[in-house]
């Protein structure tokens, strides 16, 4: 007999309640009982063995329910009215009644089956204990596999199946995932960390639902066996062979989706049923090996229920349909940011496309009485009141009357903590309320609309933001789709994402196009796409958008062409309007074929001014360099005293394009202050290289490790640690915890501020022990740009930085100097900090590093292949950490970009995003240099440590 437990709070686990409870079991002496309790829900199921023991239990502890209460307009849980409360549990009562459904008979047998084994004194606990490690892998022989929907009739739960393969194969059960391989060469993994629920039924007709929170990875074997593919395709299951070693190449194809039908449902049905071979009368090792997984570790939760399979009457597709086509009507009146909060109610499988359909008509109504804000707001909380359909779901969730309820309380929730005014995107000139697309290798998921930093298309379009999205491309977990040299990703990138970046998106009834993308951008693997759209009487759509930029016609490269068009995207929180009459050009620095002032410029005072008008007033500092776009240049430009005017001076290596009329200058970053320096693993090793002793890295982990200890001893010490860390600070959290101090308040005595505290000091444990992320007291990372006045000489360095408002100038012999990422010996430097003359321009500049223009060859290109466009540089003064020895940097040519010899089409550069994205090696190269270096004798100076670094040069 199953007894349904309610009120039960969402937190709580299923262990908490079934500990709870077993007081009260033991108390009636009742001891074959089990207890569910779906993960994040308000409810649980106690399955009795005995009918006796249940109707105890409900004599003791049981209730009737009389009526269901909603408290005032804010919605609630339902809850009984009784007249007494014997039950409670984390400071909450539950209710206790006999269930409407039947005990489910797999759970009887298996309590059964426990009883037994306590009368033989052979308990359930020795038995997992001596078996756990031996249970994984298990395997089934499985008959076919379907992908699907969970669906409701009335109180109901069914399977609808919108696909199905008939093809036999194996069912591998693992510690981190369940595989399944189909005899005709197609693999299915369903990743345990994305799998909600596994539903297992018993009988003469066994299955596994798979209840998925992503799709799963799907895959096809490469065979290299001509007779064994002509078996494959004719159907024949061939006997089990042992795999041949490859070494040609990958093992087999990643997968977008099974079959073209597949891909219609792929992205959006993440419901899976694998169907195993019928078991003959009288053979119960299927359903032993069922029970098995019960206690194996690392499994998702398996329910054992049985699943009725129903056709359905309207396939996903066709409600997709449907909803798009209504979207898209001009006789529906939902505006674009609206509509895409709905269509993300289907497309990411909260509820079924029909059933959103039956929405639309009251959404519109809701549209109608609120704002646009407030409307989008209430279907976007309603993503965090639904969860997905399945077994640990009540059908009365799904309910049109219940989801219209959800809509009309958010919506009166949204009116009182007046959403319209806090989402209203002209509430600043610098960031813009963007909509969000990821493009996974299955589908396609909504995400936003989120803040962005402004750009200058977005400025200069401020009423269309709409109209551009940001689009990410990744694995169906958000991460990329990395390399494995087993698996090859061809179809992924150059079927699925290339099809998506040449033909574009269709979102509510809106086209987007590819558009273009920042090198920060092209790094994540995003861009921006556009919808057409009529500015001033015009059609702008990505080409003539494009042409409106500047002059790009004359770039023949693809990678160069794309990179000059991402200029334009860079994130710019500030933009100050100038004449164009105020800017200058003057010639480069250049010798022995080398440009010292690469990337760098200057202004005036009174332009600096200008620009600090226009920064956020809460900037108490007053920078004296940034880091700009301006019409087709880019750069640094650095305070220069001598400059009289309203003056802005720029190089001819700062300007890449040239075509444009934006005027304004578009400020990316400023130098408020200088940032922590952090050793990495790869610097540690080089310094190790180079003959600093061991001491210097285990007293700063021990410095560090001593400092993080003391951050919880007083709130001064919390505060410095947070405001050090940016975390809060938008907020005034630091200035808040020094407040609760003052006033007598320990911070420490509120859970949220004690949470927040504690997970940003196990954030810094775990990059400490993990990444050897260890800050580096005496050192500083700062912008890099060149000496103007010509006072510094070759090997000499100007560094000064901003601490707690008051300039500090380093003046030191041999200062450590370097740059990220650091591969080479030679990657590290020493030069001699110097100070200016008094009255120099120099000493007018601050949190800045400022390089000769003196000498053979200018050292920011000598450490990593820097230049001045906006590199930072580590500098270090500790006299512990100076080398032994020094070594000769590096001098890799540069690479000759490809020329096409025409010019470079949207074809051209979506290309070049898509070869990008599949060889994006850096990360990976950088970690095969630091293992050898770690097992060579030799370190970073073995000759394959050479190899790799020369790779990633020309990564």
């Amino acid at each position: 007999m199953d007894i349904h437990v309610r009120n039960v709070p969402q937190q709580s686990t299923e262990n908490s309640l079934k500990n709870f409870l077993k007081p009260f079991f033991l108390k009636l002496s009742i001891r074959s009982v089990h207890c569910t309790k779906p993960k994040d829900k308000t409810f649980a199921f106690l399955t009795f063995l005995h009918l006796s023991d249940a109707e105890t239990f409900l004599q003791h502890y049981g209730q009737t329910k009389n009526q269901t209460q909603y408290a005032g307009s804010q919605r609630s849980q339902p809850r009984p009215k009784i007249t007494s409360v014997n039950l409670r549990f984390l400071g909450q009562p539950i209710y206790c009644q006999k269930s409407t459904n039947e005990a489910n008979p797999y759970q009887l047998r298996v309590l059964a089956k426990e009883e037994k084994d306590r009368q033989t004194k052979v308990t359930t606990l020795t038995t997992i204990d001596h078996y756990k490690p031996q249970i994984l892998p298990i395997f089934f022989d499985c008959a076919s596999v379907s992908c699907g929907v969970w669906s409701y009739s009335r109180s109901n739960l069914y399977y609808e199946p919108q696909q199905s393969w008939e093809s036999p194969g194996t069912l591998k059960f693992g510690e981190h995932s369940t595989i399944l391989s189909l005899d005709s060469g197609i693999r299915v993994d369903f990743l345990h960390f994305a799998t909600l629920s596994i539903a297992a039924e018993e009988g003469s007709t066994p299955s596994f639902i798979f209840s998925m929170r992503e799709a799963p990875r799907f895959f096809q074997k490469i065979l290299s066996d001509p007779l064994a593919d002509l078996i494959a395709q004719l159907g024949i299951r061939s006997p089990a062979t042992p795999a041949q070693n490859r070494r040609g190449g990958p093992e087999r194809h990643r997968l977008p989706y099974l079959d073209e039908k597949h891909q219609k449902t792929a992205g959006s049905c993440f419901v899976y049923r694998v169907a195993l071979q019928p078991v003959p009368f009288g053979r119960d090792d299927v359903a032993e090996r069922m029970q098995s997984l019960r206690v194996a570790h690392g499994l998702p939760r398996i329910l054992h229920r049985r699943t009725d399979v129903i056709r359905p009457r309207q396939t996903f597709e066709h409600g997709v349909q449907v909803l798009q086509t209504i979207l898209s009507s001009s006789t529906t009146t939902i505006p674009f940011p609206l509509a895409f909060q709905v269509l993300k109610l289907a497309l990411d499988g909260y509820l079924p496309p029909l059933t959103v359909v039956k929405m639309v008509p009251s959404i519109q109504d809701m549209a109608r009485r609120a704002s646009i804000p407030i409307s989008v707001k209430c279907i976007r909380k309603l993503f965090n009141q639904l969860d997905y359909p399945g077994p640990n779901s009540e059908a009365s969730e799904f309910e049109l009357d219940e989801l219209l309820r959800y809509l009309k309380d958010n919506e009166e929730q949204c009116k009182r903590e007046d959403i319209a005014a806090d989402e209203d995107p002209q509430r600043s000139g610098n960031i813009a309320i963007i909509h969000r697309v990821k493009i996974t290798p299955s589908g396609m998921r909504l995400c936003g609309p989120e803040i962005e930093s402004n750009n200058r298309v977005l400025r200069k379009y401020p009423n269309h933001h709409e109209h551009f999205i940001r689009v990410q491309f990744s694995d169906e977990d958000g991460q990329p789709v990395r390399f494995n040299s087993r698996v090859s990703n061809q179809r992924i990138f150059h079927e699925r994402f290339k099809d998506v970046l040449r033909n574009g998106i269709s979102i509510a009834g809106r086209e987007y196009a590819y558009l273009g993308c920042s090198h920060s951008s092209l790094r994540a693997q995003s861009c921006w796409f556009m919808a057409p759209f009529i500015c001033e009487g015009s059609l702008m759509w990505d080409q003539t958008m494009i042409q409106q930029l500047g002059n790009f016609t004359a770039i023949q490269s693809p990678a160069k062409c794309a990179a000059r068009i991402g200029q334009v995207f860079s994130d710019t929180r500030t933009a100050v309007a100038i004449d164009p009459a105020l800017v200058r050009l003057e010639d480069d620095v250049e010798r022995n074929g080398r440009t010292f002032s690469d990337g760098v410029g200057t202004m005036s005072v009174a332009m600096m001014e200008r620009i600090w008008d226009a920064l956020p007033k809460a900037k108490r500092v007053k920078p004296a360099l940034f880091q700009i776009r301006y019409q087709g240049a880019k750069g640094m430009i650095s305070l220069d005293t001598r400059l009289k005017g309203d003056c802005l001076v720029l190089r001819p290596s700062m300007i890449k394009f040239d075509g444009s009329t934006w005027p304004d200058i578009e400020i990316c970053e400023a130098a408020y202050q200088p940032l922590t320096m952090y050793l990495n693993r790869q610097f540690i090793k080089i310094l190790e290289d180079l003959g600093v002793d061991d001491k210097f890295f285990l007293d700063l982990q021990s410095q560090e490790v001593q400092r993080l200890r003391s951050i919880t001893e007083s709130p001064m010490n919390a505060s410095t640690f947070l405001k050090r860390q940016s975390i809060g600070t938008s907020l005034h959290l630091p200035w808040f915890i020094n407040k609760l101090a003052y006033l007598g308040l320990d911070f420490r005595r509120d859970g949220f501020l004690r949470d927040v505290l504690e997970m940003s000091l196990l954030v810094e444990l775990r990059l400490l022990k993990h990444k050897t992320r260890i800050p580096v007291e005496k050192g500083w990372h700062l912008h890099g740009i060149m000496d103007e006045t010509g006072f510094l000489e070759e090997g000499q360095v100007y560094c000064s930085a901003l601490i707690d408002g008051v300039p500090m100038a380093l003046t030191k012999k041999q200062l450590v100097i370097s740059r990220a990422p650091a591969l080479h010996p030679g990657d590290v430097q020493l030069a001699d900090a110097v100070i200016p003359p008094p009255g120099s321009p120099l000493s007018e500049l601050t949190n800045c590093i400022c390089f000769s223009s003196k000498g053979h060859r200018d050292l920011p290109s000598q450490l990593s292949g820097g230049d001045l466009d906006g590199d930072r540089y580590y500098v270090m003064w500790d006299d512990n950490c100076k080398p032994k020895r020094t070594f000769t940097p590096a001098d890799y040519s540069r690479q000759t970009p490809i020329d096409i010899k025409r010019a470079v089409t949207k074809d051209d550069m979506t290309d070049f995003f898509i070869q990008f994205m599949e060889t994006d090696q850096l990360g990976r190269i950088a970690v095969l240099h630091r293992v050898l270096a770690d097992q060579e004798p030799a370190g970073t100076l073995h000759m394959d440590c050479k190899s790799w670094r020369h790779y990633s040069a020309y990564t």
